[in-house]
Protein backbone atom coordinates (compact mmCIF):
# COMPACT_ATOMS: atom_id res chain seq x y z
CA UNK A 1 0.00 0.00 0.00
CA UNK A 2 2.80 2.43 0.80
CA UNK A 3 4.32 1.94 -2.66
CA UNK A 4 1.12 2.05 -4.75
CA UNK A 5 -0.95 4.29 -2.42
CA UNK A 6 -3.98 2.10 -3.29
CA UNK A 7 -6.21 0.18 -0.90
CA UNK A 8 -6.30 -2.77 -3.31
CA UNK A 9 -4.74 -3.62 -6.68
CA UNK A 10 -8.14 -3.12 -8.33
CA UNK A 11 -8.61 0.40 -6.93
CA UNK A 12 -8.48 2.86 -9.88
CA UNK A 13 -7.50 5.93 -7.83
CA UNK A 14 -4.60 6.14 -5.39
CA UNK A 15 -4.76 7.97 -2.07
CA UNK A 16 -3.93 11.69 -2.29
CA UNK A 17 -0.27 12.65 -1.83
CA UNK A 18 -1.07 14.56 1.39
CA UNK A 19 -2.41 11.41 3.06
CA UNK A 20 0.13 10.02 5.51
CA UNK A 21 0.61 6.25 5.49
CA UNK A 22 2.13 4.88 8.70
CA UNK A 23 4.87 2.29 8.43
CA UNK A 24 4.76 -1.02 10.28
CA UNK A 25 5.72 -0.44 13.89
CA UNK A 26 4.56 3.20 13.92
CA UNK A 27 1.52 4.11 15.98
CA UNK A 28 -0.93 6.79 14.85
CA UNK A 29 -3.34 8.46 17.24
CA UNK A 30 -6.94 8.52 16.08
CA UNK A 31 -9.92 9.36 18.29
CA UNK A 32 -7.68 9.06 21.34
CA UNK A 33 -6.55 5.54 20.48
CA UNK A 34 -3.15 4.52 19.14
CA UNK A 35 -3.47 2.22 16.15
CA UNK A 36 -1.00 0.62 13.79
CA UNK A 37 0.55 -2.62 12.57
CA UNK A 38 3.21 -4.51 14.53
CA UNK A 39 3.27 -2.08 17.44
CA UNK A 40 5.39 -3.44 20.26
CA UNK A 41 5.42 -0.38 22.49
CA UNK A 42 3.04 -0.26 25.47
CA UNK A 43 3.27 3.53 25.69
CA UNK A 44 -0.36 4.12 24.62
CA UNK A 45 -1.56 2.22 27.70
CA UNK A 46 0.80 3.91 30.16
CA UNK A 47 -1.10 7.20 30.02
CA UNK A 48 -4.45 5.44 30.57
CA UNK A 49 -3.11 3.42 33.51
CA UNK A 50 -1.67 6.57 35.10
CA UNK A 51 -5.05 8.35 34.76
CA UNK A 52 -6.85 5.38 36.29
CA UNK A 53 -4.44 5.20 39.25
CA UNK A 54 -4.74 8.95 39.88
CA UNK A 55 -8.54 8.85 39.91
CA UNK A 56 -8.67 5.75 42.10
CA UNK A 57 -6.35 7.40 44.65
CA UNK A 58 -8.66 10.44 44.73
CA UNK A 59 -11.74 8.29 45.29
CA UNK A 60 -9.97 6.27 47.99
CA UNK A 61 -9.74 9.43 50.12
CA UNK A 62 -13.56 9.48 50.30
CA UNK A 63 -13.60 6.05 52.04
CA UNK A 64 -16.36 4.56 49.87
CA UNK A 65 -18.32 1.50 50.93
CA UNK A 66 -17.73 -1.88 49.30
CA UNK A 67 -20.61 -1.26 46.91
CA UNK A 68 -19.27 2.24 46.21
CA UNK A 69 -15.85 0.80 45.40
CA UNK A 70 -17.45 -1.60 42.95
CA UNK A 71 -19.31 1.21 41.17
CA UNK A 72 -16.25 3.49 41.11
CA UNK A 73 -14.09 0.71 39.69
CA UNK A 74 -16.63 -0.04 36.98
CA UNK A 75 -16.93 3.65 36.08
CA UNK A 76 -13.27 4.57 36.05
CA UNK A 77 -11.47 1.41 34.97
CA UNK A 78 -14.22 0.28 32.63
CA UNK A 79 -14.71 3.57 30.85
CA UNK A 80 -11.02 4.27 30.28
CA UNK A 81 -10.06 0.80 29.11
CA UNK A 82 -13.14 -0.16 27.08
CA UNK A 83 -13.03 2.89 24.84
CA UNK A 84 -9.36 2.38 23.98
CA UNK A 85 -9.85 -1.33 23.44
CA UNK A 86 -12.81 -0.79 21.09
CA UNK A 87 -11.21 2.08 19.21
Amino acid sequence: MAATRKLSPHDPTPLPEGTQIAKDGDAVRMLGAWIGNRIEDITPWELIIDKINTKLRQWKKMHPSLNGRKIITQMIVGSHTQFLTQA
